[in-house]
């Protein structure tokens, strides 16, 4: 019998009238009743290890007497004069408690209210699971027995001690934020707020792109999101693919970066484990996205890391070795030698970028002049020429060349040198104030960018120049007057009028006094614009009288003072402008509003 309720119910009429022997009855919880003639029962003895019931005398439907079966001895039924009078209760260490059967009504065993248990503290309030917490209170019992401490969602499996006022206890996977209580003999106590801390084991995979999906195992998430976050360093991750309690899948957010992740529940922060970010590097442009060989180019966009570090950018097959600055967002690099037009890439990480496609444009937009021979000189209609225009002499040019289709601009000078010196500054106008010795240190610096070959060796004001080289050098005075005449035998190439000037020329009868963007008059027979006005362009050659014998491909005195220049300026009058006219520098070192640079290179 789990539960024992023994009802003794004894209806004493009077026995020496009615002769009746009075009957015990004990009802049992199957609902079946067993009854006994008091006159054959000796003793009714109850186990002292029945300590959870009492026993309680009635009497006339009131509690007269309560024993504690834990001090309950035995039990005896007295007779006298052979008639069973009393019941006998036997305490140890204490006089026996008799009770009249005529006056009992019934006698009732059942179990002790047990007393409830309370919880007036946990140690600490948040814990991973796994980890020790200690609960104290009142009336958890001296042992564990069938007891249990109840997280929410979860049940205790591990305990390190049971006390009366003390448990300490393993916080048990599955538990989850909420209300711990414990149990004692089927009676809960009352409830205490305990919050589980998020705990991480790790990340896999531990390296993903933005956009990838991660799944970040470990315990006590919560087996729903609610107030759940998870951050890479400082960026929220807003699409969370699922959550368990166990297991979080995210995509990795825009803006990630690589650090650490990190799970935040209410208030509740989780550990922290390591994330690299696989940098997909983008591209978003390249400025400028038509450029020279040896010219520097912007690169923006993202993902490209804050250093080099191994990462490469791609001019279609050729890798750029100069890289003058680099960043997340920007890189700033030299386009390599033998670079040609296609698409452009940056690879991070042996991650490569889309591709932006750019066009390899020379430094120089130049013509191709052909070889041939012409009249040197004035040969023109004006008799104003200076006599160092005479007398007119055949020359031969036996190689075709390279000349710049334009005069310098200042972008280009810009570029290269890293200063403009210019007095009338825009990037499409020629550059001015360029010296001599500026102009071959120029076509030496320009060489150098495109990856050609210097034709100067400079030394101090000595320079001398090599004729075989590929590189950018300055016009010989015969180059120069064979490719402005363009095979015409006028004063201009453009006619013999000032007005027929004027549509070729920038000068003084229509400049207002300063120098004009290039490219904006008519051009020559072989293309070329602003060979007259606009600014005077140094030739190679020491100023000297012409000899007037034929020549092949001169290039004037070994030494000198003074070096020529030709074509004259917007400063200028249009006698001063013509193809033959010969202009000069008091110096090659002087400097002047009105002087630029035009470049040749061999074929």
């Amino acid at each position: 019998m789990k539960k024992i309720i023994l009802i003794l119910s004894m209806l004493f009429f009077a026995l020496s009238l009615f002769a009746q022997e009075p009957m015990i009855k004990i009802y049992l919880n199957d609902a079946s009743v067993k009854s006994y003639n008091i006159a054959e029962i000796n003793n009714i003895r109850i186990a002292k290890t029945q300590s959870n019931f009492i026993m309680n005398i009635y009497q006339k439907d009131i509690i007269t007497a309560s024993y504690s079966t834990a001090i309950i001895d035995s039990m005896n039924f007295e007779s006298i004069n052979n008639i069973i009078r009393n019941l006998v209760i036997y305490i140890p260490d204490s006089l026996p408690k008799k009770h009249l059967l005529f006056d009992i009504d019934s006698i009732v065993f059942s179990i002790i209210p047990a007393s409830e248990p309370f919880i007036t503290s946990i140690t600490p309030t948040s814990a991973i699971i796994g980890d020790e917490i200690t609960i104290t209170g009142t009336d958890f019992g001296n042992v564990q027995g069938g007891s249990s401490v109840t997280f929410t969602g979860a049940e205790a499996l591990e305990y390190s001690s049971w006390g009366s006022s003390e448990v300490v206890v393993k916080v048990p996977e599955g538990a989850q934020s909420g209300k711990v209580a414990i149990i004692v003999n089927s009676i809960k106590s009352n409830e205490k707020t305990f919050k589980v801390i998020p705990n991480i084991f790790q990340l896999n995979p531990s390296s993903a792109k933005i956009g990838d999906t991660i799944s970040i195992s470990g315990n006590g998430f919560g087996i729903e999101q609610g107030t759940g976050k998870v951050y890479f360093e400082d960026v929220m991750a807003s699409d969370i693919v699922s959550w368990s309690d166990t297991e979080i899948k995210v995509i990795v957010p825009e803006d990630a970066y690589s650090g650490i992740v990190y799970i935040r529940i209410s208030a509740q922060r989780s550990n922290e484990v390591d994330f690299t970010l696989i940098e997909v590097p983008t591209i978003l442009s390249i400025n400028p996205n038509s450029f020279p060989i040896g010219s520097d180019v912007s690169i923006s966009g993202s993902g490209f890391g804050n250093s080099q570090n191994g990462s490469t950018v791609v001019f279609k097959t050729i890798t750029a070795t100069t890289i003058k600055s680099w960043s997340n967002y920007q890189i700033v690099c030299t386009v390599p030698a033998g670079a040609v037009s296609g698409n452009l890439s940056v690879t991070v990480n042996s991650v490569k970028s889309n591709e932006v496609p750019y066009t390899i444009r020379a430094w120089v937009e130049a013509v191709l002049i052909p070889s041939g021979t012409f009249q040197m000189g004035n040969t023109g209609s004006s008799p104003d020429g200076l006599k160092s225009e005479s007398p007119v002499h055949q020359v031969t040019i036996s190689k075709s060349f390279y000349m710049s289709k334009y005069e310098v601009q200042q972008d280009l000078y810009t570029a290269v040198m890293g200063t403009n010196p210019s007095n009338n500054k825009g990037d499409n106008l020629p550059v001015d104030r360029i010296s001599w010795y500026m102009a071959v240190d120029f076509c030496n610096k320009l060489s150098e960018k495109e990856g050609l070959t210097k034709c100067y060796t400079i030394n101090g004001t000595s320079v001398s120049c090599n004729w075989n080289a590929n590189g950018w050098r300055l016009p010989t005075e015969a180059e120069w007057e064979y490719a402005c005449k363009a095979r015409t035998t006028t004063d201009y190439y453009s006619g013999t009028t000032e007005s027929q000037l004027a549509a070729a020329a920038w000068y003084d009868g229509n400049s207002n006094g300063v120098t004009h963007p290039v490219g904006q008059k008519n051009p020559n027979a072989f293309g070329l614009y602003d060979m007259l006005g606009n600014v005077w362009e140094p030739c190679w050659d020491w100023l000297e009288n012409y000899s007037g014998g034929s020549a092949t491909d001169p290039k004037g005195p070994s030494s000198g003072t003074i070096k020529v220049g030709r074509g004259g300026s917007w400063h200028n009058s249009a006698i001063r402008c013509r193809s033959s006219m010969r202009g000069w520098e008091d110096s090659p070192s002087i400097q002047s509003s009105t002087d630029g640079i035009r470049l040749v290179r061999k074929e």
